[in-house]
């Protein structure tokens, strides 16, 4: 699963952080928390990840997998502007 968002500078340093393998893909996992006024996800740290708006589709897929664990497998940022985070849900 491949969300899309408006990518900000605290994601792009935040994700630049974690260790890279094969040079672009990372592997961390996180948990998924969802709230009236959005949804976001949270590392393991509490750190959030992404924030996605109520109004938008990711947030309405989401709002349903609230406390739901995800690997991180994967993310890119295109023309600096959009973002794009590579998601798989642990069962």
């Amino acid at each position: 699963m491949a969300l899309r968002f408006a990518s900000t500078r605290a994601f792009k340093k935040t994700m630049a952080a974690y260790p890279k393998i094969d040079g672009r893909t990372i592997r961390t996992t996180a948990l998924i928390r969802a709230w009236e006024s959005g949804c976001a996800i949270i590392t393991d740290e509490n750190y959030i990840i992404a924030k996605f708006n109520k109004d938008t589709e990711e947030f309405q897929n989401l709002k349903d997998w609230d406390g739901q664990a995800v690997e991180i497998n994967g993310w890119e940022v295109s023309h600096g502007t959009v973002a794009r985070l590579h998601l798989k849900f642990l069962q």
